[in-house]
């Protein structure tokens, strides 16, 4: 290594890569990135096992659901059963 990195990898280098992926563009590789720090660990930890039934069943939860309604909700002001999820 040439010692160029940031602080942050330089004081605590990085033991393993799990996962990547490509991506034609930066960024639509940083949108990604951005999507995958918000997900549940157990999401993380099964997209990083390959375990593509398990990321769909954590994706459709109904705790997920629940929480998505009541936020667009309290956003819009509305009854949570009428608010529309973002295009």
């Amino acid at each position: 290594m040439s010692g160029k990195a940031c602080r942050t990898t330089k004081v605590d280098p990085p033991v393993a890569l799990l996962h990547s992926e490509e991506f034609e563009t930066f960024s639509v590789a940083r949108r990604r990135e951005a999507q995958v720090k918000r997900w549940t660990r157990a999401k993380k930890e099964a997209l990083v096992s390959g375990n593509t039934a398990g990321l769909k069943a954590l994706a459709k939860s109904p705790q997920n659901q629940r929480r998505k309604k009541s936020f667009l909700g309290l956003v819009k002001g509305l009854d949570p059963s009428m608010a529309r999820a973002p295009v």
